[in-house]
């Protein structure tokens, strides 16, 4: 008797103590699996851990489903239940299940799942009962299992709903309910994660292909390109200021302001005036100044630039493009010189157009026609102008 009740004392313990061990049993599965997706910043990443933990467990299954655009249906993306066990549902349905979508206005449970944000523990039954005609739905739960339960509840992303993760059992109690909802939540957290990750991916890749467009068109640019930080270092030089000024970029960035390249006697007054554009935040246009090229001689330059802000607006430097304009500057220093020794010359100086028009004449011509008003020749067709001057030499 002894030994028959020490039986029936042990079975009794030991049917107390299942739920306790299955609690425990599950509390430490999603733990481990939580524990696993942590640092995953891929969602595809993150569905294939979990579905294989599922599949790997050989005691629970999991299926995610997420809300369509619209928010009016739910689809399956992701499950762990056997591919046979699928295959077998589909021929007998004639449904693809990973293309069916479950209508929220003709589930009940689904919509307390999403709609009222509620977790819930319903038996698998019931649930496939809900979306599908009831010769279908007996088909399914044929397949699937009659007895298992299944816990729903939702997954978020940035507070918004986007699906239910659902897990089914045989053995789900309704104390398993907060280890399912915890599971649910590190799952949603890691979701969130990695479409941040995604975004700032997104965000480099961006940034990466406007980089790589800038540094095309600077160095393909016939003008010098470049960038100085808010102290006017340069931290950019295109290639082409060897061309201009003989130095390699990497002799200028990081090792000169804008000003070393500047003319000495220049270099206070064209500093002040620069400065005080950065501090204005403003663009400029034809900024003219004499740079000293790494050979000695004077390079005249005629510079653009805007500046370049954080987003909180703090100005962090200038972008700007400088080009060589020496050529212009000396012909128009030689057409003053020029001009200047036409006006003093006591020879007569007509100048006109390659149509004969007189565009300008010196002192010395009006005072050949006794005039002081250049527009009394201005126009005049300058071989008439000379056959008066012969007409009147022979008078």
């Amino acid at each position: 008797m002894r030994i028959n009740g020490g039986g029936l004392k042990v079975e009794k313990r030991e049917q107390i103590d299942k739920p306790l061990r299955d609690l425990i049993e599950i509390i430490h599965f999603t733990e481990d699996l939580s524990a696993k997706i942590h640092g995953l910043l891929d969602e595809a990443e993150i569905y294939r851990t979990v579905k294989e933990e599922f599949i790997e467990s050989k005691k629970y299954t999991v299926t995610i489903l997420s809300l369509t655009d619209d928010g009016s249906k739910l689809r399956i993306a992701m499950t762990s239940q056997p591919t046979g066990m699928l295959r077998a549902a589909e021929r007998a349905t004639g449904l693809r299940m990973k293309e069916y979508k479950i209508d929220l206005n003709k589930s009940s449970i689904f919509s307390q799942v999403v709609m009222g944000a509620e977790t819930v523990q319903v038996n698998l039954s019931d649930l496939v009962g809900e979306f599908l005609p009831k010769p279908l739905a007996y088909l399914v739960i044929k397949i699937m299992g009659y007895e298992k339960k299944t816990i729903l509840t939702p997954l978020y992303r940035l507070g918004k709903i986007i699906g239910v993760f659902a897990m089914s059992s045989t053995e789900l109690a309704e104390y398993f309910i907060p280890s399912v909802r915890n599971l649910a939540q590190h799952i949603s957290t890691a979701l969130e994660l990695a479409d941040e990750n995604n975004e700032r991916k997104r965000v480099e890749e961006t940034l990466r292909e406007s980089e790589e467009r800038f540094r095309q068109v600077a160095e393909n640019a016939q003008e010098w390109i470049w960038e100085v930080d808010s102290n006017g270092l340069y931290t950019y030089a295109s290639p082409v200021v060897e061309k201009i000024l003989g130095y390699e970029p990497e002799e200028i960035v990081g090792k000169k302001f804008f000003y070393d390249l500047f003319r000495p006697e220049d270099q206070e007054e064209l500093k002040k005036a620069a400065f005080g554009v950065f501090a204005q935040k403003q663009g400029f246009h034809e900024f003219l100044n004499r740079n000293v090229h790494k050979k000695g001689r004077l390079v005249w330059l005629s510079t653009s630039g805007i500046p370049i802000l954080d987003k909180k607006g703090k100005l962090v430097g200038y972008r700007g493009a400088d080009t060589d304009i020496t050529e212009r500057r000396e012909a128009e220093e030689e057409l003053v010189r020029l001009s200047s020794a036409v006006k003093r010359s006591t020879d007569s100086i007509v100048i006109s157009d390659l149509s004969g028009k007189i565009i300008d004449v010196n002192e010395a011509t009006l005072e050949m026609y006794g005039t002081d008003d250049k527009t009394d020749l201005l126009g005049k067709n300058s071989f008439d102008l000379i056959a008066v001057g012969e007409r009147e030499k022979a008078l």
